[in-house]
């Protein structure tokens, strides 16, 4: 069986969101059993990665700021 699947199903399998991950990885699974050909539209493909990369930046950014925080902003050893 061939199946076009909805970016949601994607991004429920990626993120692991409760409680749609079930039935995600059950598809997923069927799908590397070869059980079930599963295709993605392309602008779901872009959407992923803008995504992942979105959700990567937050993590960096948070990550690095997160010692100097209380400094960001702050030009008050300037003269």
């Amino acid at each position: 069986m061939r199946v076009l699947l909805d970016l949601n199903v994607l991004m429920d399998f990626l993120l692991k969101r409760q409680p749609w991950c079930v039935e995600a990885y059950a598809i997923w699974n069927a799908t590397h059993e070869g059980r079930l050909t599963s295709f993605v539209s392309a602008a779901s493909l872009t959407t992923v990665f803008y995504t992942g990369s979105q959700s990567r930046t937050s993590r960096v950014r948070a990550e690095c700021s997160a010692p100097h925080r209380g400094n960001i902003g702050r030009h008050s050893d300037r003269r």
